[in-house]
């Protein structure tokens, strides 16, 4: 009985965030919700536990390649959540 309804709450997601569109669920939900953030929690273990030894360019350098980095990685999970989303839409409307 649990699951029925956990899936009935996967496919009303689905039905909601299906109509955003690929290119806007992966930016928000991939790049902006998950990419942004993971750069900023990920740079400021780093500044606390190495005590960055990088000054001006070098550390423009490092913080321009870590966020490209992290964007393309909420890329990829917001794609990856983007494929599962789209089959239970599709799964949902029959």
């Amino acid at each position: 009985m649990a699951d029925l309804r956990y899936e009935e709450m996967l496919n009303l997601t689905a039905d909601r965030q299906y109509p955003m569109g690929r290119r806007r669920f992966i930016f928000v939900h991939g790049i902006l919700l998950f990419g942004i953030p993971m750069f900023c929690v990920m740079s400021g273990f780093e500044w606390y536990s190495h005590q960055f030894h990088f000054k001006g360019i070098w550390l423009l350098s490092w913080l321009i390649i870590a966020l490209a980095f992290w964007c393309v990685v909420g890329y990829m999970f917001g794609r990856s959540r983007w494929r599962s989303i789209e089959r239970r839409a599709l799964r949902s409307r029959g």
